[in-house]
């Protein structure tokens, strides 16, 4: 019923759970979760380049909606996340994307911060590196998340002007 009420958009970029898809089977998941949570690039890449994966496949249990990009955030496996957001990017679904919320709350941006599997340094330099190369909007709840963690200061590095 889910998947039926997100293919009634035709414009996903009016509604961006639209873009969240769940077409594989628990294997097939359980392929895309190990290769980014580890870290594997080239084993992800050919999970989406070569079997037609779904980038944006939900790969946590069902209505969680925790993907790829959700949990190579959460892990701080930056080269697994910067591919995707790359590809995003050239598919222009990135900044739709990056509005998407988690069961819990959580856009990308707060998997990141909110994880309790890297340390602070480790999501700094993600952030920074993710916001300078990608120019991302930083929402108010981003900011409030730095600002509680004591991170703020990682907004001066930015080499743009963001929302």
């Amino acid at each position: 019923m889910r998947s039926q009420v997100q293919n009634m958009n035709p414009n996903p970029m009016m509604n961006p759970r639209a873009l969240v898809t769940n077409r594989l089977n628990g294997a097939q998941k359980m392929e895309l979760y190990k290769s980014c949570t580890e870290g594997r690039l080239s084993d992800f890449i050919q999970l989406i380049e070569r079997k037609g994966y779904p980038i944006l496949e939900e790969i946590s249990a069902k209505n969680f909606n925790w993907s790829s990009l959700s949990y190579s955030l959460h892990y701080g496996k930056l080269e697994i996340v910067d591919y995707i957001m790359t590809y995003l990017q050239r598919e222009g679904k990135l900044e739709a994307v990056m509005k998407l919320k988690t069961s819990d709350g959580r856009s990308p941006l707060l998997c990141l911060l909110r994880s309790s599997n890297i340390n602070s340094e480790v999501k700094k330099k993600m952030f920074v590196t993710l916001c300078n190369k990608f120019r991302l909007e930083i929402d108010p709840e981003v900011k409030n998340e730095l600002k509680g963690r004591k991170i703020d200061d990682v907004l001066a590095q930015l080499t743009y002007l963001p929302h």
